[in-house]
């Protein structure tokens, strides 16, 4: 599954999406769940979906998705990383791909970047480490390992990133 695919859509997965422009197979609104049958998802992916949901909401899509899972499946998920922002902000907030992209012109301070990215593109929640294992441990994962961009140790999980601001990876067994 591909979870909130958008218009990043991917061969051999079953994309899903709550936007009716998204190049999705299922239009489902995450923030009320995740409606599939028990046991019928092996492996899971979602990049730069969480951040977007309240807490509440991301605790019932991830314990719905749990159920959905099969015994040993496993959830990459992709986020941007609120300890790095926060280094980035006391280091050198310019120092980020998406800051020196020509759209972002207008961010200037460092407190300009750290909002935006805490309160920009509709994000509700922007997750460290610490935060997003605990959620996942709550609603049931496993085995919640951090991991670098595009790198798995099952290698259907491998380079599915699209976005290199994917700085909070984590994959986890269900």
């Amino acid at each position: 599954m591909n979870l909130g695919c958008g218009l990043s859509r991917m061969d051999g997965w079953v994309n899903v999406d709550n936007n009716r422009a998204a190049d999705a197979d299922f239009l489902v609104d995450l923030r009320a769940g995740f409606p599939a049958p028990s046991g019928s998802v092996r492996l899971a992916f979602s990049e730069h979906v969480v951040e977007h949901l309240e807490v509440d909401d991301a605790r019932r899509w991830f314990s719905d998705l749990r159920r959905a899972m099969v015994t040993g499946g496993i959830l990459r998920i992709a986020t941007p990383d609120l300890a790095r922002l926060v280094d980035a902000y006391v280091d050198d907030w310019r120092d980020q791909e998406w800051v020196r992209q020509p759209g972002f012109s207008h961010v200037t301070t460092g407190a300009a970047m750290l909002n935006l990215a805490l309160r920009g593109w509709g994000h509700s929640f922007v997750y460290d480490a610490e935060a997003l294992t605990e959620l996942l441990a709550s609603c049931g994962f496993r085995n919640i390992v951090r991991c670098e961009l595009g790198r798995s140790e099952h290698h259907e999980l491998c380079g599915l990133e699209r976005r290199v601001d994917s700085t909070l990876i984590l994959e986890a067994r269900a």
